[in-house]
């Protein structure tokens, strides 16, 4: 991998060296000082046949115990996994993965990969469950989602723990939630947002699909399945992306005015594999139906998706999902340029994904770097450059599911903050 630092720094000086003008100092100073890691644990280091992967730990042992336990009892499909897990999720992130949110999946069984984007233009809709619901008769599953939703909350864990995350949102939002009545008595201890760690109140399935099947009659949800596939490259892996990677081979950034946010999260059960992202906006702070969900509309940009496969190796095969960036498909466009088709292994995807990023922005142009990942010669490369250039401590949040005829697990990002649990069943 040591070759993705040669065309790095090779791309990244043809591509700015017109733009220059000035250097934040900060790149020098903090040169020497290594970033905190905040994922310790990025990928499964032996071929595991149950992976879950999302932002919060408890979970995944509270979660898995739960599944071990209900397949004693019930003949369980692996779709009905993954509606149940998210199920979990909506409690778990009721900011991000709300029956509100809008909702995107990749999904592959019986070796091929299907992308699902769920959402609407309507008020009061529920297109997260809409297309959990749609998934079930798609891959005929022996329940409807209301009865899996009866069978999630006879028996899914009551002990559900805040998350960094969720932490942090509610600090953020503090006021915003304070002025819902309803939501503060979950939310806030007093005068305190809930702390990471700290016990959730239960988010019960049924009454939210109650909801979504007495909106069908009145709302028109929308389910694509579109990737854009005509990048033209060289390359042995061959992207079908949610955006057209074409606009940044132009330089054509697709940058929005804040961070584009997410909930990722994923599973893997023998051959068959499922990773997600749900995203909302939240324009007035309040309660669905009196619980923890949060209401939202879905009309927001998602998280930037890409999938790949190997032009003479049709079974060696990657996914990317990129959130937490003023312009996620901007990361995933550089990681094309400098090096992906050089990955051939789950290490050397991890690899890869640590590696130094950098964020072109604009009104005024300017490059952002990780200048504490970045090795001294990319630093003396940038030196030699003639645009205002500034050091960002990380950029971006990037998760992935990678697969070869040895290899099969999902792969986290180092910057922020996620858990992935390794389980032979």
């Amino acid at each position: 991998m040591t070759k993705l630092v040669f065309v790095f720094t090779i791309f990244l000086a043809s591509s700015c060296s017109y733009l220059i003008k000035s250097y934040d100092e900060d790149i020098i100073n903090q040169k020497g000082i290594k970033p905190l890691d905040e994922t310790s644990k990025t990928y499964c280091a032996e071929r595991s046949n149950l992976i879950l992967v999302n932002d919060n730990e408890h979970s995944q042992k509270v979660f898995s115990q739960y599944i071990v336990n209900l397949e004693k009892k019930r003949l369980l499909s692996f779709i009905d996994k993954v509606v149940l897990w998210s199920f979990a999720q909506m409690n778990l992130r009721p900011d991000l993965s709300s029956p509100t949110s809008k909702l995107q999946i990749l999904i592959k069984t019986n070796k091929e990969d299907k992308y699902f984007l769920s959402y609407s233009e309507s008020d009061e809709s529920y297109p997260y469950l809409h297309l959990l619901s749609q998934l079930l008769r798609q891959f005929g599953s022996r329940y409807s989602i209301s009865e899996l939703a009866q069978i999630y909350d006879r028996g899914a864990p009551r002990s559900m723990k805040v998350s960094l995350g969720l932490s942090e949102f509610l600090s953020l939002n503090q006021n915003r939630i304070s002025s819902s009545n309803e939501l503060k008595r979950f939310f806030l201890r007093g005068d305190e947002p809930l702390r990471e760690k700290e016990g959730l109140p239960f988010l019960g399935a049924k009454k939210m699909v109650n909801l979504y099947s007495r909106s069908k009659k009145k709302v028109k949800y929308e389910i694509k399945s579109h990737l854009f596939s005509k990048f033209q490259q060289n390359s042995s892996f061959v992207p079908q992306c949610n955006f057209d990677m074409n606009l940044y081979k132009d330089s054509l950034f697709l940058i929005s005015e804040e961070k584009v946010r997410a909930n990722t999260f994923g599973l893997k059960d023998g051959k068959n594999v499922f990773l997600a992202s749900s995203s909302q906006r939240i324009e007035t702070y309040k309660s669905i139906a009196g619980t923890i969900a949060i209401s939202g509309n879905s009309d927001v940009r998602p998280a930037s998706l890409c999938t790949y496969k190997k032009r003479l190796e049709p079974q060696e095969s990657l996914w990317l999902i990129s959130s937490e960036s003023r312009d996620p498909g901007q990361h995933l466009y550089h990681l094309q340029e400098y090096g992906l088709h050089q990955v051939e292994s789950v290490p050397d995807f991890d690899k890869l994904l640590r590696f130094s990023r950098h964020l072109f922005l604009r009104n005024p142009v300017r490059l952002i770097i990780e200048s504490r990942r970045s090795q001294e010669d990319q630093i003396r490369e940038l030196l030699k450059l003639d645009i205002p250039i500034f050091n960002a401590k990380k950029l971006g949040k990037i998760w992935g599911f990678y697969e070869n005829d040895s290899d099969a697990s999902f792969l986290l990002d180092v910057r922020e903050q996620g858990f992935i649990k390794c389980l032979e069943k």
